[in-house]
């Protein structure tokens, strides 16, 4: 197995062997997803350069930490459909014998766990520091309901995650 089918199998949290159908459509998909990230981006880059530089702008902060929410937002939008189009086409779904799969099923649960772990973290980290207002960094991140958000961010995803690539598992019947 070459580093490139290792480096996709370990991207798309793969359990069986990268072949070529798996491949061939996500370079379809890829090639699509580049092509749509690149003209939003250009066209989104256009608008808000027309903008700062026609409108009279006294804080640039501001702006500059719109644009950052509107490029992750967006860029993460764009990702995301690349990822439910190849669900989509089931190119994720594999087959795998009865031991394998029992195996695998442990190691999609522990793996989306750390995953979820990771997600909630740093979105309570985030949603703490566009919410910290005049009290601070520290005392907003530290409110009842900031924790909740993370906690139940990271319960969420992980679930979600966890039972999507769940359902992709599939134990192939054994020949009697």
């Amino acid at each position: 197995m070459s580093k490139g089918d290792k480096f996709l199998k370990w991207f798309f949290s793969g359990r069986g062997i990268v072949d070529e159908r798996f491949k061939q459509e996500l370079g379809k998909v890829a090639t699509k997803t580049l092509m749509v990230f690149f003209g939003v981006q250009l066209i989104f880059l256009l608008g808000f350069g027309m903008y700062m530089f026609l409108a009279p702008i006294k804080d640039f902060e501001t702006v500059a930490a719109i644009l950052w929410i509107c490029e992750m937002l967006g860029t993460s939008a764009i990702f995301l459909g690349m990822e439910f189009v190849l669900i989509h086409r089931k190119v994720f779904v594999q087959e795998l014998p009865e031991a394998k799969a029992k195996k695998a099923i442990r190691h999609l649960k522990f793996e989306w766990a750390l995953r979820a772990l990771f997600f909630g973290i740093g979105y309570w980290l985030l949603t703490s520091w566009l919410e910290m207002g005049k009290a601070g960094y520290i005392a907003q991140l530290f409110k009842p309901e900031s924790i909740r958000r993370g906690v139940l961010g990271f319960v969420l995803w992980g679930a979600m995650m966890y039972g999507i690539q769940r359902w992709q598992l599939r134990k192939a019947k054994e020949d009697d």
